[in-house]
């Protein structure tokens, strides 16, 4: 009998043993898995930081205004130039061919813009400010002639609807050709500042440029007189 009972206690006391190992174990493991649970959310709260802010940034450089070229440029956009950055403000582009002698002008576009020039325009030039309003006609000469052609562009003149005459700026305004070799092509950019001008008031402008003059200065052109309108 006694035999009996000390089998029995020795029974309950490893069933004791097991148990309590048992619920160790599962403490344990519930423990890893909470651990584990709580390293995975914070990895998942990082890469969900690490996102926002990537997107955040995406969103700022989008926010960020957008300089384009003159050539692909609409109303409102911002484009560059030699000479500074500018805010189209109205935009024609589709105008006939003006022609004199063998002289064919192609007109890309003809822009009204707002905007600021470099500090070298200004300090080179009779500008007060940096801030300054243009007509710019972008265009392209081509001479038909077998012969070298005088055509000054640099003396180019137009007038807008609203009364003001105004004449090629130098300063902003490069590599004009007053001659054109024979059988060439030259492409270019004619600049006039407009000032104390409402610029949604222009509609049109007068472009008056003089025909052109073979190697004897002989006149074999017409001078070009044509109205433009936006």
């Amino acid at each position: 009998m006694k035999k009996s009972i000390t089998i029995l206690s020795l029974s309950t006391l490893l069933l004791l043993v097991a148990c309590a190992e048992t619920e160790g174990k599962n403490e344990s493991e519930n423990n890893n898995n909470q651990n584990n649970s709580e390293a995975v959310a914070r990895v998942n709260k990082h890469e969900t930081n690490s996102q926002t802010a990537m997107n955040e940034d995406n969103e700022e450089e989008q926010e960020q205004e957008v300089v384009l070229d003159a050539s692909t440029a609409n109303v409102g956009d911002m484009y560059e130039t030699n000479n500074g950055i500018f805010t189209m403000v109205t935009k024609a582009d589709d105008f006939s061919p003006l022609k004199s002698g063998p002289i064919t002008i192609e007109i890309d576009q003809l822009i009204i813009a707002s905007g600021e020039i470099d500090k070298d325009a200004v300090r080179y030039s009779e500008l007060e400010s940096n801030e300054v309003d243009i007509i710019q006609l972008d265009y392209q000469l081509e001479n038909r002639a077998n012969e070298d052609v005088t055509f000054d562009m640099s003396r180019v003149t137009i007038s807008t609807n609203t009364g003001k005459q105004l004449s090629t700026d130098y300063n902003l305004t490069t590599n004009l050709p007053n001659e054109l070799m024979a059988g060439t092509f030259h492409s270019g950019s004619l600049i006039f500042l407009i000032e104390d001008e409402s610029l949604e008031e222009v509609e049109s402008i007068r472009i008056k440029i003089q025909g052109p003059r073979n190697s004897n200065f002989d006149t074999i052109g017409d001078d070009i007189d044509e109205e433009l309108e936006f």
